[in-house]
């Protein structure tokens, strides 16, 4: 929660200079002011706050704004839970994207991510696989 009086130099709409690093939870902005009216309410939320409450502020209608935010925060949580499964294939390990298109997992995680692929072939897919062709040549 973001208690504010905010100068003249300072509006609401540099309020929130950071934004959010990838990973880091979401912080959610409830701003406290003596500000009111239309105009600050719309700069505020511009600046990025998430809730907007005028001083004094009454108790009943700030818990209620504060459990707001908790169910939204939960919420964005479990959006994050389910955007990081990966709908795969069982057999042949393709990764079904957003366009329901399936595509190898490189082709997938690659343009995602920084990751880069070497390939190599792991003692078991050897054994099964490699080391019996090799014997037919």
């Amino acid at each position: 929660m973001a208690t504010a009086k905010i100068p003249r130099r300072r509006t609401p709409r540099n309020f929130r200079t950071g934004s959010q690093t990838p990973g880091e939870a979401y912080t959610y902005v409830l701003m406290l002011t003596a500000l009111s009216g239309r105009t600050n309410y719309l700069e505020a939320m511009k600046a990025g706050a998430d809730d907007f409450l005028n001083k004094p502020v009454d108790e009943e209608q700030l818990l209620a704004r504060l459990h707001v935010a908790e169910r939204i925060l939960g919420l964005r949580q479990h959006v994050k839970y389910l955007e990081g499964l990966l709908p795969i294939c069982s057999y042949c390990k393709r990764i079904r994207d957003e366009h329901n298109a399936w595509q190898q997992i490189e082709r997938y995680i690659a343009p995602r991510s920084e990751a880069k692929f070497t390939h190599t072939i792991c003692p078991e897919c050897y054994e099964k696989v490699v080391k019996p062709q090799l014997k037919d040549i």
